[in-house]
């Protein structure tokens, strides 16, 4: 199940959808699919890192000892996987 990082996207995407938008919907999805697919391989800190980065949590200090860590790679992928969504995303959120 995704995680609440960016449950503001998933919601946009269900709203197009019920709206009759299935193509802008798709279309929305697929450019979030990336992130969900990060969001299942590091958990917790991948769902810290979106919303430290979104302005909703002062850090994003992950206490689970099991946590994977976001290397520079990762890091940069979330860049661009974020900017690709941005638009749909509820400002101050």
């Amino acid at each position: 199940m995704p995680n609440c990082a960016l449950v503001d996207v998933q919601v946009r995407t269900y709203t197009l959808y019920r709206e009759g938008q299935r193509d802008e919907a798709e279309a929305l999805h697929l450019r979030l699919l990336p992130l969900l697919v990060l969001g299942s391989q590091y958990g917790v800190a991948f769902a810290k890192e979106v919303l430290w980065r979104r302005g909703v949590l002062r850090t994003k200090f992950a206490r689970d000892p099991q946590a994977a860590a976001l290397d520079d790679h990762d890091v940069a992928d979330l860049e661009r996987y974020l900017a690709a969504v941005r638009p749909s995303m509820v400002a101050g959120a």
